[in-house]
């Protein structure tokens, strides 16, 4: 039977949620499902005016009948979470997770006989861009020393059995089952062995048996890892005032109050999720009729009329044109203030009067970039997602200001998300941006409203930054879940690793690294040499980012006024 998820507020308002509940189970608890629903946050699109404690759970399926029962996918980090054992694991299934990848996975292997980790790479995987794949390296080159230094006697050379992790990183999943994705059939893997993903995964169980990880940047993987050495915690979870980044309402007297009423974005210009929705596109304005004297009002009626096949970041563009056009008309400062800053070529370059962006510059639709302290300023942020659904760094930035963050919830997630709460700590906005406008109206109409959620996001901020926040974080999302998957481990019997690899796939794996463990990123280049040999004929339809060059690209959709 088919089943869609409903919230019912007390005013009677439906939203659909999700559409991944499997089957109906007549079982009298319910409770298991309930709890990994609130993990993943499945009812944070409601409608702004219930209130969040009087929603009640239905389910609803397609013929219009009720059920009050229901089961989900169990998914790995709802097992960790509700500390249930994960399913037992060998190499041979470890091995087999390779096949779910087109790249960015690798497989690391303690090897007790040298007490040194083996990184181990597919040949049947892709190499591509440097950039990007540098997010398996930067995952991996601090990972054996942090697993040695909390798990110690798990790693005492010949005294110990051999430990296997399949591990992935990069923006989202480098997915082979694309046709899965697109249809949203799930699960999209059988496999029993564990993925530790360190970046976004998908909100949804297309892979039940991944793990989300911290994404592989200074203010999440590293501050995990200076955890592990210090127990201290990182710059960038830590305010301006204790030496950090991050600007809260204390910072120059910033009040609710003398913020700028204004919704303010500034980003890179950037796919979103490709794997998955490869359909969207970049606009590209075309100026046809010289003629047209109020060109700006045409260009904006052109892009609205193309708006559902457009990247996420460009529908926040489409807004802001037309809340400028409503802001010359009453005369009164524009309430959406979403414009593209930058974008990546040799590295990340401003987007203001570049050539590539002249048609958006002549109408002040390309902005500069902001500082946090700039940032900080406004009354209300949206942290739009990027490659990967979601922004790694922009969320728990913009979560400390003292404005009210707009939550972009999409199709992916990251592991810090499950600590904030739609209405709570932030206001929820659909994936499509739809809903956009009429979420900032309300906050202006409930201006004390918006101001509580404002508050209650710097202070969870504040507390994931502290001593006693970060161990928690620590132990929920990085201690807890390596507990598991080193617990579900079955070492072999009666041969060695290396053996057991090239009898069940031949020459397939090599090492591309070699770790102690002993100290931080003291790994060694294997044969397999990374990021210096690439099989450079990945299709572009495996690409987590698509045909990404500017501006002859196939993403591009030419928008004529």
């Amino acid at each position: 039977m088919n089943v869609i998820l409903v919230a019912i507020a007390t005013i009677g308002f439906v939203v659909v949620t999700g559409s991944w509940l499997i089957n109906v189970d007549t079982s009298p608890s319910q409770s298991p499902w309930l709890r990994q629903h609130n993990r993943q946050r499945n009812l944070s699109v409601l409608t702004p005016f219930a209130d969040p404690k009087t929603v009640q759970m239905k389910f609803i399926t397609l013929d219009g009948t009720y059920e009050t029962q229901q089961t989900i996918l169990p998914t790995y980090s709802s097992r960790i979470v509700d500390s249930e054992p994960l399913p037992q694991y060998t190499l041979e299934d470890a091995l087999k997770t390779a096949d779910m990848y087109t790249h960015l996975f690798a497989i690391v292997v303690y090897d007790p006989e040298e007490d040194k980790f083996s990184i181990l790479s597919s040949n049947n995987h892709y190499w591509g861009n440097r950039g990007r794949d540098a997010r398996i390296y930067d995952a991996l080159k601090s990972f054996p020393y942090m697993l040695r230094k909390l798990f110690p006697q798990r790693f005492q050379g010949k005294r110990c059995a051999e430990l296997v992790i399949p591990i992935s990183a990069s923006d989202y999943p480098a997915m082979k089952a694309i046709e899965c994705l697109q249809s949203g059939q799930m699960p999209c893997t059988d496999l029993i062995a564990p993925i530790l993903h360190f970046g976004s995964v998908f909100r949804a169980p297309f892979f039940p048996n991944m793990i989300a990880m911290p994404m592989p940047v200074y203010n999440h993987l590293d501050c995990f890892e200076q955890w592990t050495t210090s127990q201290t915690v990182c710059s960038g979870l830590r305010s301006v005032e204790d030496g950090g980044e991050l600007v809260f309402g204390n910072t120059k007297g910033l009040t609710w109050d003398n913020l700028t009423p204004q919704l303010v974005w500034r980003g890179s210009d950037f796919p979103s999720l490709f794997l998955k929705d490869p359909g969207l596109k970049r606009p590209y304005l075309v100026d046809t009729n010289s003629n047209v004297a109020d060109k700006k009002r045409v260009a904006t009626e052109a892009l609205r009329a193309n708006y559902d096949i457009f990247w996420p970041r460009w529908k926040g563009v489409v807004h802001t044109a037309e809340a400028e056009l409503e802001a010359i008309e009453s005369n009164t400062l524009p309430l959406i203030n979403i414009k593209i800053s930058s974008f990546l070529a040799a590295g990340v370059l401003p987007a203001k009067d570049s050539e590539r962006y002249q048609e958006w510059d002549k109408f002040a639709l390309i902005g500069e970039g902001m500082s946090l302290k700039e940032l900080a300023k406004f009354k209300y942020h949206i942290d739009l997602g990027g490659g990967g659904g979601t922004t790694w760094s922009g969320t728990i930035q913009k979560l400390a200001m003292p404005g009210v963050l707009f939550h972009h919830e999409t199709s992916s997630v990251d592991y810090i998300h499950e600590y904030m709460k739609p209405w709570e700590h932030y206001v929820p906005v659909s994936e499509s941006l739809a809903d956009l406008k009429e979420k900032l109206e309300w906050a202006i109409a409930q201006p004390q409203r918006a101001k509580m959620i404002a508050r209650k996001g710097s202070e969870l901020a504040r507390y994931l930054g502290s001593l006693e926040g970060f161990e928690r974080m620590y132990h929920e999302h990085f201690e807890q879940p390596l507990k598991g998957v080193i617990g579900a481990y079955r070492p072999l019997e009666g041969t060695s690793w290396r053996d057991a690899v090239a009898t069940l796939r031949g020459d397939e794996f090599i090492v591309l690294m070699d770790c102690q463990g002993k100290e931080g990123e003291d790994c060694k280049r294997g044969p397999g040499e990374l990021f210096t040999t690439f099989n450079s004929g990945m299709p572009k339809e495996y690409s987590l980012v698509g045909d990404f060059n500017y501006p002859r690209s196939s993403m591009r959709f030419d928008v004529p006024f």
